[in-house]
């Protein structure tokens, strides 16, 4: 699977549909451990059937034989199999093997409880229209979704929304939250309030993870339709000096020097003298492609969580 990045919003149908082709490629095998073994060339032989392996999907299999990753990749291929296969033999109980096409693409604990990514979204999307715009990023790792309200609820172009995230390999929780967007700078801001926000392990059935996930959602869309109206608000809050302000949300929130530099970068594209201004920096940095996921969201749960502080008078500086 080739990694799909955040770009403009495209049909909800289109979303679905490639979500479908990626399962139709897809198997779960259940298995013992003992039908698990590793051959010469690097292949996962499930059950007696040969399988390449993705990258991380052998450093789950080292993580569950308690080899260091760092290890294994350095070894010749032989080597490899004999240490994989020595631990296999004292490992007891299932696994849950996750295949895509013919490659292994996660080896993950039988407690695991896979929510899938068309599940996620049929379930808690069951009532929204086709044609509803989507913003989504797509890897062999995880999946994320920006599902926005039709029309602008606000006159700069802001729409609320779902944020929705899952990983079908173990990489991340299942999480759902409400958002605005901003079309002007493609810039979605993510609001962590308890009240609309769902972070679930993949530790629990996944009919009550869904479950969950169908009920929250409901909270989340009343949210998200009063954040616009929020976000606009702090346009009256002066910040005499911005450039410095985001300097110092670098520090004070122990970004780094890359997103440092990300959020004067985005700042700069449409600069300004409000706090308005200011969280918009830290959220449309979030759509910085050289910046991972992991830091991309990062930004713009941020811009959300210094917007719930300002409004509630406390310190988000």
């Amino acid at each position: 699977m080739v990694a799909r990045l955040y770009g403009p919003p495209v049909a909800l149908g289109e979303l679905e549909a490639e979500l479908s082709a990626a399962a139709d490629r897809q198997l779960d095998l259940p298995v013992r451990a003992d039908e698990v073994r590793m051959d010469s060339a690097r292949m996962l032989r499930v059950q007696g059937v040969p399988h390449p392996m993705r990258r991380e999907a052998l450093d789950q299999l080292a993580a569950r034989v308690r080899i260091p990753a760092t290890y294994l990749h350095r070894c010749p291929d032989d080597l490899v199999a004999l240490n994989v296969n020595r631990w296999l033999e004292r490992l007891s109980g299932e696994l849950l093997i996750r295949i895509e096409g013919d490659e292994v693409r996660a080896v993950l604990s039988a407690r695991y409880q896979p929510v899938s990514h068309l599940s996620l979204v049929r379930t808690v999307l069951e009532q929204v229209p086709d044609d509803t715009p989507a913003r989504y990023e797509l890897s062999p790792l995880h999946f994320v979704a920006q599902v926005l309200t039709p029309t602008a609820l606000s006159d700069d172009g802001m729409h609320g929304g779902l944020y929705l995230g899952n990983s079908e390999t173990g990489h991340r929780v299942v999480e759902l939250h409400a958002l605005v967007y901003r079309v002007i700078c493609l810039n979605g801001l993510i609001l962590m309030d308890s009240a609309s926000t769902l972070r679930r392990r993949h530790t629990k059935r996944a009919s009550d993870t869904l479950d969950e996930a169908r009920s929250m959602a409901r909270e989340a869309w009343q949210t998200a339709s009063r954040l616009p109206g929020r976000f606009e608000a702090v346009r009256s809050v002066r910040v005499p000096d911005p450039e410095a302000a985001l300097d110092r949300i670098a520090v004070r929130y122990q970004l780094g020097p890359d997103l440092g530099r990300a959020l004067i970068d985005a700042y700069r594209i449409e600069p300004g003298n409000s706090l308005f201004d200011v969280i918009n920096a830290v959220t449309r940095a979030g759509n910085a492609p050289q910046l991972e996921l992991t830091d991309r969201t990062e930004l713009q749960q941020l811009g959300g969580r210094i917007l719930d502080l300002a409004e509630r008078g406390e310190r988000w500086l």
